[in-house]
């Protein structure tokens, strides 16, 4: 999907474009985010910018409305118009995943019917055993947290 200025003659979209930069205002002059969150500030604003036109502004109008008002000299005209192309963002996120591990052993004993958990905390505690070198046998990712996020371009 591109943006439907693209069709426009030169002589179309020029007309749009003085339009567009007296609703606007001083808005215009603005890095794009601003310039992009100023267009939907107001319901007011908005539909001034789409009205003449007849459609709902998609951002890809609103990337090709930016280009045409910052990289012009609309005095002389439209001598430059954008280009579709591809940037490849990163969406980074920084989680810890929790997971349920279950590590098992073969535990010779005498008293196999009397181990409880507590017995085997003992056992932990005073060195006779190391759950943690025993073989995994099961994982199961329960759920994580984010503690980050950003994009990187």
């Amino acid at each position: 999907m591109a943006s439907r200025f693209e069709n426009f003659s030169d002589e179309q979209l020029l007309k749009y474009v003085t339009y567009a930069k007296k609703v606007l205002g001083d808005k215009w002059k603005v890095p794009f985010i601003d310039f992009y969150n100023n267009i939907f500030e107001s319901d007011r604003k908005y539909t001034l910018l789409h009205n003449p036109i007849n459609w709902k502004l998609s951002r890809y109008d609103i990337e090709y409305l930016y280009y045409i008002l910052h990289y012009n000299d609309l005095e002389e005209g439209i001598s430059d118009r954008p280009s579709l192309d591809e940037v490849y963002p990163e969406y980074i996120t920084e989680e810890r995943v929790y997971v349920k591990v279950t590590r098992s052993l073969e535990l010779d004993t005498y008293i196999p019917n009397d181990i409880d958990y507590g017995y085997m905390y003992a056992l932990e505690d005073s060195g006779d055993i190391d759950p943690f070198s025993w073989d995994i046998t099961n994982k199961v990712e329960r759920d994580f947290d984010i503690s980050d996020s950003y994009y990187e371009l």
